[in-house]
């Protein structure tokens, strides 16, 4: 079921900009909902950051939908680069934020064929540590 949210065309290219790219480290996309619009927007991309560098951009007060590639090292040697969602959502965010990025987030992450969606309420929940945890689930 859809809430109405827009996710434009430019939104999906650079969704699958970030799944089919080359690079061999970690890059995301920070997505901004509009409440007034109800609109999607890629606020910001980073090729070749780090989980310090994302958390660095994230607000302290507002919401982010955030599309991540990372290198997942499995226990047979292989490598691969899953795509996953998170939905950041700090404490001291507005109620009228918190509705909007509740509301739109499935049709976001839905329009960019991510499946796995996690929650964060704090920059320090997202860690290497933790992204390489996700493999188990």
């Amino acid at each position: 079921m859809s809430s109405g949210f827009v996710v434009p065309p430019e939104v999906v290219a650079a969704g699958k900009d970030l799944r089919f790219r080359k690079g061999r480290t970690m890059a995301c996309l920070i997505i901004k909902l509009d409440p007034n619009t109800l609109q999607a927007s890629v606020q910001q991309r980073l090729d070749d950051c780090t989980v310090e560098d994302l958390q660095e951009e994230l607000p302290d007060s507002s919401p982010r939908l955030i599309v991540i590639s990372y290198e997942l090292k499995h226990e047979d040697g292989r490598v691969s680069f899953p795509l996953i969602g998170i939905y950041y959502l700090p404490p001291n965010a507005s109620d009228k934020l918190r509705m909007v990025y509740a509301s739109g987030q499935q049709d976001v992450f839905r329009a960019l064929d991510i499946v796995k969606v996690y929650d964060i309420t704090d920059t320090d929940d997202l860690s290497d540590a933790w992204l390489q945890t996700l493999k188990a689930k």
